[in-house]
């Protein structure tokens, strides 16, 4: 599991879509995809329901969801937290 495909899963969550997605992340809709599916895998769960349109989570993946959100705030925190922009 990396920060990259995580993003990518919450992008689709709020985006409803991998077009969204990708239009957000400025990725390919297959390059989307397959950060999803690598995700999935690392996790060993189905985190969309792909029958629905919107994209919609599964109930493992509205959990995974939730989790997400909270790793890449804590990763925008640490940024900027140790940024130099904050020095004097």
């Amino acid at each position: 599991m990396n920060i990259h495909d995580l993003e990518a899963f919450v992008a689709v969550v709020e985006t409803g879509s991998i077009v969204g997605a990708s239009a957000r992340l400025n990725l390919t809709q297959p390059g989307v995809t397959r950060r999803i599916q690598n995700l999935e895998d690392g996790l060993a769960t189905a985190l969309l329901d792909r029958q629905s349109k919107p994209l919609k989570p599964t109930a493992s993946g509205r959990k995974a969801y939730e989790h997400g959100r909270r790793v890449l705030r804590s990763l925008e925190d640490l940024k900027a937290g140790v940024s130099p922009a904050g020095e004097v």
